[in-house]
């Protein structure tokens, strides 16, 4: 067996570091988040100051991991703060894990980040169907979760996504086929039929 020898150096250039990782701390706010010492990953130096970050060629991280607390929509309010004191360029967040935690709205606060390509919810407690709505507001969301929320329960939950994220690849980790982009298609022309009726 062939093994690549470890480079420090090249380890060093890539553009965008590993997530950091606060699963699994007990989270229920901001302020705690800001409290917490990350798993892993690298918290950005508050002793640097770069004017335009977009023009960092390397970011300590573009995703962020707050799996397994005890997050609520309310207790997501300053998540944008947050971010901001944690990456050295928060437009870039593009993977955000909010699976297991006690939301029951897709919280407002992440809606800033509109570069965001993977948001996962699996494991909540969203139940309302006007939350599918919101889910349209990410242009760039490619991979998205739901699945163990009460909103799962709703009919034709996997079309009604589909509908609302055009750009998703993926759902509830399975891939969009072409047959069930088609269908998701046909269930949103029916819809509006419908609503056109009344």
């Amino acid at each position: 067996m062939v093994t690549k020898a470890f480079n420090k150096e090249a380890e060093m250039t890539i553009p965008f570091g590993v997530p950091l990782d606060f699963g699994y701390k007990e989270i229920k706010d901001m302020a705690d988040l800001m409290d917490e010492d990350a798993h892993s990953g690298r918290v950005k130096d508050p002793a640097s100051h770069v004017e335009d970050p977009s023009t960092l060629f390397s970011v300590n991280s573009v995703a962020i991991r707050l799996n397994n607390n005890l997050l609520t929509a309310a207790g997501m309010r300053g998540f944008e703060t947050a971010v901001a004191r944690l990456l050295d360029d928060p437009a870039r967040l593009s993977w955000l894990d909010l699976s297991f935690n006690k939301l029951d709205t897709i919280p407002e606060e992440i809606f800033a980040f509109t570069e965001l390509t993977t948001l996962y919810l699996h494991g909540n407690q969203i139940s309302k169907p006007r939350e599918f709505a919101k889910l349209a507001r990410f242009p760039k969301l490619r991979n998205i979760t739901m699945h163990g929320n009460p909103i799962e329960k709703v009919p034709n939950y996997r079309l009604r996504v589909m509908c609302r994220v055009p750009t998703a690849l993926k759902l509830d980790f399975s891939r969009i086929t072409r047959v069930d982009r088609d269908t998701a298609n046909n269930y949103a022309i029916e819809q509006e039929q419908a609503r056109n009726k009344l």
